[in-house]
């Protein structure tokens, strides 16, 4: 103590403090538990009570004279390294000491340290409990299977979550979206997964989506509606995106590229909804153009636009339809079959996407007296043929 050959009650010496002297040396292997004035892990300093020095003394065995050492300063690490990797300062004593004993202790599997002076949720220093999702064998060593993971304030924490898992919060880590959601893109935290689209089918969870119906594409993250097939309609609002069958008296004989609407039935013509169209008895409908084998659009042709007013909700990024129009105009280019150039009564003209035109109502034409028969294999009656029914077989 101050140089002296005295005991210093605030270091404590631990291990192998006894050796027996072979050819002249000594082997001694101990630890020094020193006791520490300042402990700050906010600025990483630490400063101890006093510099602790270490002498030694015995007994010669064989000629009985007393063996004494000098009384050097040991010199400890200190601040950030005043313990090696994955170790911590633990601390003996209460809080408030003036002065606290203090040895560095190795973190157990299933926690961990990247700081000896950083404690967490405790005031003193201490190993720091494994992160959701981590594997931490001991000392600094965590490795994450899943995720993004940054260092912050010496402790890991969650950045981000690969497609197909949610991160609610960072204590949470990654968890996989369960069967009826699913996420796409990386999550960032507080973000939740989102509800099965409207038709599709998220039965594994994760990012996994089968749709049995229509084309979807992903945008900003979530899946949205592009085009329905044939007999339905492509709606949309704030809880879903969805390919709706057209009802009775309705239909659809082209493929619905965005938001668009069912057409009424054509008169002298039965819908049995969805693209069912056949004539009624006495009239005559193209079969390819009621099948839709030939429902392109073609300049010059007479079509329906739809134009609608829509409203998103910033929570759920999703639109509403809230209003809508028709109008009818002649159509005067087709661009790349995704947009139309319809010129309207009033001279003006508009790019419209392909999926908010209509064509005009497929036509139904009377045919002779007991010509046609209608129904849903319509056909024309026996003994007559071609367009309208109105010619007639030739007999011999």
């Amino acid at each position: 103590l101050g140089g002296a050959r005295s005991v210093d009650p605030s270091v404590e010496l631990q291990g192998t403090t006894v050796s027996a002297v072979q050819a002249g040396t000594a082997t001694l292997e101990f630890a020094v538990k020193p006791s520490f004035s300042v402990i700050d892990a906010e600025s990483g300093t630490t400063s101890l009570l006093r510099a602790p020095m270490v002498y030694f003394e015995g007994i010669d065995a064989e000629v009985g004279g007393q063996m004494l050492s000098d009384v050097p300063e040991i010199h400890l690490s200190q601040n950030g390294v005043v313990c090696p990797s994955g170790h911590v300062l633990a601390l003996d004593g209460v809080t408030d000491s003036l002065s606290r004993p203090g040895q560095c202790s190795r973190c157990q599997p299933g926690t961990y340290s990247l700081h000896p002076l950083v404690g967490g949720t405790s005031a003193d220093p201490a190993c720091l409990p494994c992160p959701a999702g981590g594997d931490c064998a001991g000392g600094g060593n965590v490795t994450f299977a899943v995720g993004e993971w940054s260092v912050v304030e010496s402790a890991w924490r969650l950045v981000g979550c690969p497609s197909g898992y949610s991160a609610t919060t960072a204590k949470d880590g990654c968890v996989l979206c369960g069967a009826g959601f699913y996420s796409i893109g990386v999550r960032t935290i507080a973000s939740s997964c989102l509800p099965c689209p409207a038709g599709g089918d998220c039965l594994k969870g994760g990012d996994t989506v089968l749709f049995p119906l229509g084309t979807w594409k992903v945008v900003e993250d979530v899946y949205r509606l592009e085009s329905c097939p044939i007999g339905y309609e492509l709606t949309t609002s704030i809880d879903a995106d969805e390919c709706v069958a057209c009802p009775a008296d309705f239909f659809t004989l082209q493929l619905q590229v965005g938001l668009s609407k069912c057409t009424s039935c054509p008169a002298g013509t039965t819908c049995q909804g969805g693209g069912l169209v056949y004539p009624q008895t006495g009239f005559w409908v193209d079969p390819d153009l009621a099948s839709g084998r030939a429902a392109e659009f073609a300049t010059g042709d007479l079509v329906k636009a739809f134009f609608f007013v829509e409203e998103v909700d910033e929570g759920s990024r999703r639109s509403q339809v809230v209003s809508s129009e028709a109008k009818m105009g002649r159509l005067t280019e087709v661009k790349e079959n995704t947009t139309l150039v319809v010129r309207f009564d009033d001279g003006s003209q508009q790019e419209i996407p392909r999926g908010m035109v209509a064509s005009s109502p497929l036509p139904a034409y009377r045919c002779p007296v007991g010509a046609c028969q209608g129904g849903e294999n319509f056909s024309c009656a026996e003994g007559h043929h071609g367009r309208v029914c109105g010619l007639c077989n030739e007999t011999r």
